[in-house]
């Protein structure tokens, strides 16, 4: 009930999950056959092309965003998805791990304008790092649409494992008899109940956060274009290739930054994503990153 209340949702129309990780596996084994066509946005977070790919081996088709304008978001024309006779469209929003957003209100328009027979599973992770409002309410009236979120990023909450499904009350009640008693812990429940309870103490965090980004942004200019993210990280284009390896020379000195040529062969070894941390952490990766552009590496 406190995590409907938060959402101003109905009760039947959610479902909560060890994580997102546990609901996509547990829904998409429900909804996606190996006959179905599904449409994934590259690049995207990963977990959905591993499940259609892998685990339902699918008919899967791409949606490719373009790396000369640094992979802003587009959706879809309706007319691409009839012509290619799509079942399901994947969308995360924002997006991971490139950090834009399709503006909600833009959003909801190209959703209004699916056919029903074209199912829409979007993935609003990071939507209130971002501070956008999120579509949980279209969802619980329209069955073809499903919002999945983790709280594990949300609320700080990595390692309990947290998450949740939005849609019709059909689709949610069709599914919960594939979910097992207790598939949340008693102390992920106990934790989850306090933070859900201090939305201002996670606003403020948001914020700082929002500010510490900025600040990390502009420290890591001199390394190459640092791009504009919603959500927790920025992501630095590197002024050639080399991501691989200066990614292995940050471990090396202690600092872990993520080089995206692993999730998407459209970063071309030219891209890492860098966490925002705190600011003692922030200026740590910029000292090292400074230290390793005097030996070249960068």
């Amino acid at each position: 009930m406190e995590l409907s209340e938060r959402l101003n949702v109905n009760p039947d129309c959610l479902m909560v999950g060890a994580g997102s990780s546990d609901l996509i596996f547990r829904a998409l084994g429900q909804w996606i056959e190996r006959t179905s066509t599904v449409l994934l946005t590259d690049p995207s977070y990963g977990e959905y092309a591993h499940y259609c790919k892998n685990v339902a081996q699918c008919d899967v088709r791409w949606w490719r965003l373009n790396p000369k304008d640094r992979f802003m978001p587009s959706l879809p024309p309706i007319e691409h998805l009839l012509q290619e006779g799509i079942d399901w469209v994947f969308l995360v929003n924002p997006n991971n791990p490139t950090g834009h957003a399709v503006p909600p209100g833009e959003l909801e328009h190209w959703l209004r304008t699916v056919l029903p027979s074209v199912r829409v599973w979007l993935d609003e992770t990071y939507c209130d790092l971002a501070a956008m409002p999120s579509l949980v309410r279209m969802a619980q009236s329209c069955d073809n649409l499903i919002v999945c979120t983790s709280l594990s990023k949300s609320l700080a909450l990595s390692g309990l494992r947290l998450g949740y499904l939005v849609s019709s009350s059909v689709r949610i009640n069709k599914l919960r008899p594939f979910v097992p008693p207790w598939n949340i812990g008693t102390l992920t429940t106990l934790v989850a109940f306090e933070a859900l309870r201090d939305p201002s103490y996670y606003e403020r965090r948001y914020q700082e956060t929002r500010l510490l980004r900025s600040e990390f942004a502009e420290a890591l200019a001199p390394f190459g274009e640092v791009q504009p993210s919603l959500a927790n990280w920025v992501n630095l284009w590197l002024p050639a290739q080399g991501s691989s390896k200066l990614a292995d020379a940050c471990r090396e000195n202690g600092v872990l930054v993520r080089d995206l040529t692993r999730t998407s062969a459209l970063y071309n070894d030219r891209v890492l994503r860098i966490a925002v941390r705190s600011s003692r952490e922030n200026k740590r990766v910029v000292e090292v990153l400074h230290q390793l552009s005097e030996t070249q590496l960068c």
